[in-house]
């Protein structure tokens, strides 16, 4: 089972972000975080879901760090190419990680890779 992580942001495009995590979820990709799209709310400044309303900024940064570490690869949800500030950290510590980024569409980001083939084929391998 390939594990995963899913950073960007989820301020937007919420149809986009349960497509790509239950396509995630149905080819036996195990979602280190975000652990569910129960968000208390896409209009604040940082996006927490349900349990992690307790967790502060830094808890809840450091427990998404922990995750990427953890992840075979990272699938970036960016929304008309928008990536933050979270997300430019999150994608930096990944690469530096040397974790393998993949997206819908890479827009003009180096460390970016088009997702779906890669990931139809690394699905595929895992079933065999």
């Amino acid at each position: 089972m390939l594990k995963v992580v899913i950073c960007g942001s989820f301020h937007s495009d919420s149809e986009g972000l349960v497509r790509v995590f239950r396509e995630l979820e149905t080819n036996a990709c195990r979602i280190l975080s975000p652990i569910s799209l129960e968000f208390s709310s896409t209009q604040e400044l940082i996006v927490k879901t349900v349990h992690e309303n307790d967790l502060s900024i830094r808890e809840l940064e450091l427990f998404h760090l922990r995750t990427l570490k953890d992840a075979d690869f990272v699938w970036l949800h960016s929304p008309n190419g928008h990536v933050g500030i979270s997300g430019s950290y999150e994608l930096g510590y990944a690469s530096a990680l040397n974790k393998p980024i993949f997206a819908v569409k890479c827009h003009t980001m180096k460390c970016c890779k088009p997702g779906l083939q890669w990931l139809a084929r690394c699905l595929k391998r895992s079933k065999q």
